[in-house]
């Protein structure tokens, strides 16, 4: 889980060159995901920009995505994003001008069990100092397909994925025949954990070809507004694609939708997507 950090001093080029960013993040766009950033080489630029601080909160989940909050004391129209000892870094640019910006973060399926990001905001031509990130990511299996649902607030948001054999994996059938798991179930009947994730996978190897449907399902608000999500579709040997809907409102379905009548298929439909 992330926390706010003030911006720090320290310049990311005293950093050693490790590995490739890319072995800790799929990609970076903006929190509508209408702007993606663009991957660069080198060091994250600095100087002559304001200081920021970062903030999420939940699990982040290797091939997940997460939305992170920057905020500075001024407007920027810019948000860079590294890795402490990684080369390479995502400029995220052409964002209306304002002091907070929401960023949208894939993680690798590769990505290590703890790393620090960096953070940076800028305004016309100049870049502040980053600011170091800790995180921790909460072990999930990935493989050759992996769906994941992430979302901001303490609500009840459950994850389905039929299977090409029209089995629905989901919190009531966590293991299908073709070796689908259910192996994160977030916030079940509002029984806060606070990690606001859900995750589906087929081992590396054991993916049934065919089409695969993704829904979601607001199974109880708990007493929140509404609840933001994203859900991210990894596939061996193609780039992660992320889907955000509309906002859920209302208080729930409490698993009506998802009565034994509805089967195959309950709550909203995001996408589907075949493996060959």
């Amino acid at each position: 889980m992330l926390g706010v950090l003030a911006a720090c001093g320290s310049s990311p080029g005293d950093q050693p060159a490790g590995e490739a960013i890319g072995h800790y993040l799929s990609a970076v766009q903006s929190g509508d995901g209408s702007i993606v950033a663009q991957l660069r080489s080198g060091s994250l630029p600095s100087g002559g920009g304001p200081s920021v601080q970062a903030s999420t909160s939940g699990a982040l989940l290797p091939g997940g995505s997460s939305v992170v909050s920057v905020s500075s004391g001024s407007a920027i129209d810019r948000v860079v994003v590294g890795v402490q000892g990684a080369s390479g870094y995502y400029e995220l640019a052409g964002l209306p001008s304002a002091a907070a910006q929401s960023v949208l973060l894939t993680l690798a399926q590769s990505a290590p069990a703890s790393f620090s990001f960096l953070l940076a905001g800028g305004s016309g031509g100049g870049v502040g100092a980053s600011t170091a990130v800790p995180v921790t990511l909460t072990a999930v299996g990935t493989g050759d397909v992996q769906v994941t649902l992430t979302w901001d607030v303490d609500s009840d948001v459950d994850l389905h994925v039929t299977d090409p054999a029209g089995e629905e994996i989901y919190y009531g059938n966590p293991a299908s025949a073709s070796g689908g798991q259910l192996d994160l179930d977030s916030n079940a009947g509002c029984t806060l954990d606070h990690k606001r994730a859900e995750n589906i996978t087929w081992p590396s190897g054991h993916a049934p070809s065919g089409r695969y449907y993704v829904l979601v399902d607001y199974w109880d608000a708990c007493s929140q507004a509404e609840t933001r999500y994203v859900v991210t579709v990894n596939q061996k040997g193609k780039a992660p694609v992320t889907y955000q809907g509309a906002a859920l409102t209302g208080p729930g379905d409490l698993g009506e939708e998802c009565s034994p009548q509805s089967q195959p298929v309950c709550g909203v439909p995001i996408t589907a997507f075949e493996v060959p």
